[in-house]
This record gives C-alpha cells, sequence and structure tokens, in this order.
C-alpha cells in the first residue's frame, strides 16, 4: 500500500463523514447564490423587516465574520464561484439579528446563509459542536423528523418511503404540496435555508434534491403539511409528534449497509445498487483491508450478473468515496476508452493562493468489474463527490446511459476541522474545501454535474404501487 493511497483513504473517509449527502457534462449551471437568504424570515414567517432587531453579542457577529475570513482563506475555489462575500456577508448578518426565535437559532441561520452562498459541495460549517449535529434544532442534511422520506417532484416533493405508523399518515406516493403556509419554490428555499448541518450547493440538481430530501427535518410540533394522495384525494393535517431522525439520503428509503447488492429481474435484467464507494465496514486500523474486502465484494455482485444481457446500475443518492473505486467499475462498462487526466485535483496552500499535493486520476479500461452487455446508470441530485466522479468518466469515456436526475457536481474534498471561537461566543467547527479539480483543458469543474440521457422525477404513481420509475425507464431503453 502506497503512501499516498493510505492518505487517500483518510481523506475519503474524513468526506463521506461530512457529506454522510466537456461531452456529455453540463456547463455550471446557472447558481441563485443563497437565494433562500434574500431577506431573513422569522420563525413565524413574517419578514424581518417587520421585526425589531435583536441584541447581539459582539462574540457573535466576531465569529460570522471569522467563518468568512477561513473560507476566502483556506477554500480553492472561494474566489473562483462568483461570490460577493460582502453581500454574502451582509445577508448572514441579517440573519443573526432577525432570524430564527431566539439568538442561538438567529445564529444557525446565519452560519447556514454564509455556507449556502458558496456553490461548493465539500465546504461544510457546522454552527457550535459536531455533536451537536442531529440534536433538535440543527438535523443533519437530508433528513426526517416524520419517519417518512421525500424526493423532489416538480416544484415540491413526493413520498418515495413511509414508515407505518408515521405521526403524518402518509404513504409512498403521497405529494407534499405546502408546509406552513409556504409551497412550490418557497417552501423548498424554506427547507434549504433551515439550520442544518449541511455544505454548500455545487448545482441547482443537488439544491433541488437536498431542499427536497431535508423538507421533512425542517418541520416543527404544530406544522400544517398539506397533502396530496396518490388517488388526488387532498387534505392538510397538523404534525402532532416528531419521531427521532430518519436518513433520507436512498430514494428508496433502503437499507445500505453493503458494499453492493445484485438483483435479477425476470425479464433477464439485472440491477446492481451500489449505496456507497466507500466500505460500510471499514476499519481504520487496516485501510487497505478494508478496501480489499471492499472491492471483492463489489465485485462478487458483478460476477452474479454476467449473463444478463442488460445492467443498470444504481448510483442514487451515493454520496461517494475512494474516486479509484468508483472510476475502476467504470472502466469495466462497455466501449470504455482511455481518458488522460479525466479529472486533475490541487490542494491550495492555506492563505496563499499557492496549490500543491496534486492528484490526477487517469482513466483506461479494466476489467475487475468488467461487464459486456447493454448498461444504463441511475443518478440523482445527492450523486456526489467520487459518484461525481463516476458518471463524470461513464459520461466521457463508456457507452453507457444515465437515467434519472443530475448529479450533484462536487468534485473537491473536506479537509480535517478547523475549530472556530471567539471569547464568550458559542463557536463553530469549518470543514474547508481546499481542492481545486479541473479538467484536462485546465478548467474548473466544480458544478459541472452530469445529465441523464432521459431525464424524470419518481412518479407518485409509480411509487403508490412499489414501482421504481427510473428502474423501469432504464430497462425499457435499454431493451430498444
Amino acid at each position: 500500500m502506497h503512501s499516498l493511497l493510505l492518505d487517500r483513504a483518510r481523506f475519503v473517509a474524513l468526506v463521506v463523514a461530512l457529506t454522510g449527502s466537456g461531452a456529455g457534462c453540463a456547463p455550471v449551471e446557472a447558481h441563485e447564490h443563497n437565494s433562500a437568504a434574500q431577506g431573513a424570515v422569522s420563525s413565524d414567517g413574517r419578514p424581518a423587516d417587520q421585526r425589531p432587531a435583536r441584541s447581539v453579542p459582539p462574540a457573535y457577529e466576531s465569529l460570522v465574520r471569522s467563518a468568512l475570513r477561513e473560507i476566502e482563506g483556506r477554500v480553492a475555489l472561494a474566489g473562483d464561484r462568483h461570490v460577493d462575500t460582502r453581500i454574502a456577508l451582509d445577508r448572514a448578518l441579517e440573519r443573526l439579528a432577525f432570524g430564527g426565535r431566539d439568538l442561538e437559532e438567529g445564529y444557525r441561520l446565519a452560519m447556514r446563509s454564509l455556507v449556502s452562498a458558496f456553490p461548493i459541495g465539500h465546504l461544510v460549517v457546522y454552527p457550535g459542536s459536531e455533536s451537536q449535529c442531529g440534536a433538535e434544532g440543527l438535523p443533519m442534511a437530508s433528513s426526517s423528523l416524520v419517519d417518512a422520506c421525500p424526493q423532489p417532484f416538480g416544484d415540491h416533493v413526493v413520498i418515495s418511503m413511509a414508515a407505518t405508523g408515521n405521526p403524518l399518515e402518509l404513504e409512498r406516493g403521497d405529494e407534499i404540496m405546502a408546509v406552513d403556509g409556504k409551497s412550490g419554490a418557497a417552501m423548498l428555499d424554506a427547507a434549504f435555508a433551515q439550520p442544518m448541518c449541511a455544505g454548500g450547493s455545487p448545482s441547482l440538481a443537488h439544491r433541488r434534491a437536498l431542499s427536497a430530501t431535508s423538507l421533512l427535518s425542517a418541520v416543527r410540533v404544530g406544522s400544517v403539511v398539506s397533502i396530496r394522495h396518490a388517488n388526488g384525494a387532498t387534505e392538510s393535517k397538523t404534525l402532532a409528534r416528531l419521531t427521532p431522525p430518519r436518513a433520507c439520503h436512498d430514494p428508496l428509503g433502503r437499507d445500505v449497509r453493503y458494499a453492493a447488492q445484485a438483483s435479477l429481474r425476470t425479464d433477464g435484467a439485472a440491477v446492481i445498487h451500489i449505496p456507497s464507494f466507500f466500505p460500510p465496514d471499514n476499519d481504520a486500523a487496516d485501510v487497505a483491508g478494508s478496501l480489499e474486502r471492499f472491492r471483492t465484494a463489489i465485485r462478487v455482485e458483478f460476477q452474479k450478473v454476467q449473463q444478463a444481457p442488460w445492467l443498470v446500475i444504481d448510483v442514487r443518492g451515493n454520496r461517494g468515496g475512494y474516486p479509484d473505486v468508483s472510476m475502476a467499475i467504470a472502466a469495466g462498462l462497455p466501449g470504455a476508452r482511455p481518458l488522460a487526466k479525466a479529472i486533475r485535483c490541487q490542494s491550495r496552500v492555506p492563505f496563499t493562493q499557492q496549490y500543491g499535493g496534486a492528484i490526477d486520476y487517469d482513466f483506461a479500461p479494466s476489467n475487475e468489474f468488467e461487464y459486456r452487455g447493454k448498461v444504463a446508470i441511475l443518478s440523482d441530485g445527492l450523486s456526489f463527490s467520487a459518484t461525481d466522479y463516476f458518471l463524470r468518466v461513464v459520461r466521457l469515456a463508456t457507452s453507457a446511459i444515465v437515467v434519472g436526475r443530475p448529479s450533484a457536481g462536487a468534485y473537491g474534498g473536506s479537509e480535517s476541522a478547523v475549530a472556530l471561537g471567539v471569547a464568550n461566543g458559542p463557536g463553530a467547527v469549518l470543514f474547508p474545501d481546499p481542492w481545486r479539480c479541473t479538467d484536462a483543458a485546465g478548467q474548473i469543474i466544480e458544478g459541472q454535474n452530469v445529465r441523464p440521457d432521459l431525464e424524470e422525477d419518481l412518479l407518485p404513481t409509480d411509487l403508490a404501487q412499489g414501482v421504481d420509475t427510473d428502474v423501469e425507464t432504464a430497462v425499457r431503453l435499454l431493451r430498444r
């Protein structure tokens, strides 16, 4: 095991913990930086300018300013993503003074506003300490407090997973039309802007997915939720209780504690679900062994489908892991061809404009995960990091097609924590992204997600019947 691989392993472990959420590739999408924070809104829905400013201790404002300085000094793309940092700071301070029900909630809103102003996927700020993430008032991204998980559908959401006995009596296929009087884009913007442990969104596709899957972590006891059932009936319900947090990264709420899982359909098609490119049983004391066991487990699943004429590889909700693994899987797909410097990442030296620590990701065909039938890949807005690497080389250098929703477009990585604190202040933890990732021509690729050959949302009628819209579409296309 080379030391570089060990370094990558430690780096990948950190990225997964934090985000745990050219030809054929879309250009950087237009991104309304921090549009949810165009004006601070109180928790009761009134505009901030209708409420008096609270008294803010100097330590709180100092901490917000300190976080911005650290971002500007450590994050490689802080100056390349067209962010007006003066406006970003003003909006964050407005949240601090006017937002939320009290000073602590205002502070959390301010930090969320600041990080979401930067369309950089691996830039993460936790207001307070890491141990507070997931607690009341500071949920993890893509989680639910009502034992049901949503997915984006048009300008609102559809329930794709619902546990029996959930407090809103939601069922798969139900659509959430409004929460506490907000509907459509306003509802999703409110979910995106809520205090939560999350990073920036590099693309509109990621923002849409993050907002939708985090919607039901933004509710409180007493929230009024407007529902349209799969049969067309509508009703509003008042939330009477919350449930323990449930992760909603996977679009169907599957148990994802495996390396990969293959299944054969009665029509002859095969499906392999790869929930992560990071070992589910990672042993920090045996990185090399963990990685080899992981690759072996995935190979075993590929061996099960060799006789199938069509293969669907499902990486929806896959928050990344080892790019080496994800790209090796792509290298075994039909039509794979060499691509030199498919991705190059260089690390910024903090508080300078100098770069070092370059990692080149060359792509070449390989038979480790070989499959020679026709292949379709399923993606969505939470297909992130190493999954973006996978989808990028799939699109540029294989004949596989892509179905579902555009990927996140997040190519960097989070570094070790930087603790922020001032006397009498609440503290914060910053995980900067020092990586500047480019294509073979030297162009920055952050935000360049892969758009599917056929783009669609999961359909309420399909979900109500237990049908996976994306899989059915993919198989239909492969059988042509």
